[in-house]
């Protein structure tokens, strides 16, 4: 008998702590696990973005169900979808995608907030999501310009940012496709160590590349050709090659070879550049009685004629420019009868 009532005092005493702990620590209680502990690699979508895919599993280990209200990110990027409730003893899944530009190479940590009606709602967890990318760099082209035949252009440097693994002895060259191109030193500045959650470490590195068109340039139109960048680091080892693009002008132009002008446009402004390195202005006329120069702006480089018409109708003139080197530049003004 006395067995019999210690056995079951025993059993009530254990159903109690039993039960004090579920109600404790399970009942009501949302659970939620990182399979990849906070830390995610992204991989290249279209060519065009890292995306980031990353999992949270939420768990329900008691009786009730459990009602997922909201769930937000950080960051507009991320899209998140998610079952509406979790039924006793099961488990769904949280899914997050991070998207964000090839560009960004040290990747994006986001917090998700977690509202459901378990008592321990809300529940936060961040994830670093790590770029997929190796390098970047701005521009995606470099354009020189417009330059004045005969002479070459001014500088533009293209920056560059790469991903390496640390400690190893980075080497950066560059180099261009033709002789019209002169390339400035590969400059390499120092890196900056990322740690990820998970231990996984990156360096990376910023790098800058001047180029220029070295004249004097010949012929006219545009040109094209390429800067090569070549960098390693390791096991890893990049060919990037830069379009580089300008366009070769004469020494004096107008912006068109003829303005029209109509009833409804009686007035039109004439834009004239010139080298005023080499070059000056020695005058300007409008020819024909049909126009008349309305005003006059002169600046280093570039002038700009507003030109009137006197509504003749079918009439006819030229809007000339002489030079300091005994060059007259002309274009042709025309009434356009029948245009409104």
């Amino acid at each position: 008998m006395r067995i019999g009532f210690a056995f079951a005092a025993a059993f009530a005493l254990l159903s109690a702590c039993a039960a004090g702990y579920y109600f404790a620590y399970i009942h009501n209680v949302l659970v939620v696990e990182s399979p990849s502990h906070g830390h995610v690699k992204a991989s290249v979508a279209d060519g065009k973005a890292n995306a980031a895919d990353y999992e949270l599993i939420l768990s329900n280990r008691g009786l009730g169900e459990i009602r997922i209200l909201d769930i937000s990110a950080s960051c507009a990027c991320t899209k998140i979808t998610c079952e509406g409730a979790i039924k006793p003893f099961s488990s769904v899944k949280l899914a997050a995608r991070v998207e964000f530009p090839a560009g960004e190479l040290e990747g994006r940590a986001v917090d998700i907030a977690i509202k459901s009606d378990a008592r321990n709602s809300a529940q936060m967890h961040r994830f670093v999501a790590e770029s997929g990318d190796h390098y970047s760099y701005w521009p995606q082209k470099a354009d020189l310009g417009k330059i004045f035949e005969g002479r070459g252009s001014e500088a533009a440097e293209v920056e560059f940012l790469f991903k390496a693994p640390p400690g190893a002895v980075p080497k950066f060259d560059a180099s261009a496709s033709n002789a019209e191109l002169a390339v400035g030193s590969a400059l390499l500045e120092d890196g900056q160590n990322v740690e990820y959650p998970g231990g996984s470490r990156a360096c990376f590195l910023r790098g800058k590349v001047s180029v220029r068109a070295q004249g004097p340039l010949s012929g006219s139109g545009r040109r094209s050709s390429a800067l090569n960048v070549s960098f390693s680091c390791g096991a890893i080892r990049h060919d990037i090659s830069v379009p580089v693009e300008w366009e070769i002008v004469p020494s004096a132009y107008f912006s068109q070879g003829s303005y029209i002008f109509s009833e409804r446009h009686p007035r039109v402004r004439a834009k004239f550049y010139y080298d005023s390195s080499s070059l000056e202005i020695r005058g300007y006329s409008v020819d024909g009685g049909a126009f008349e120069m309305e005003k006059a702006e002169l600046r280093p480089g570039l002038c700009e004629f507003a030109i009137l018409t006197r509504g003749k109708r079918g009439g006819n003139g030229t809007l000339s420019v002489e030079l300091s080197d005994g060059a007259k530049i002309s274009a042709r003004l025309e009434y356009a009868a029948g245009i409104p």
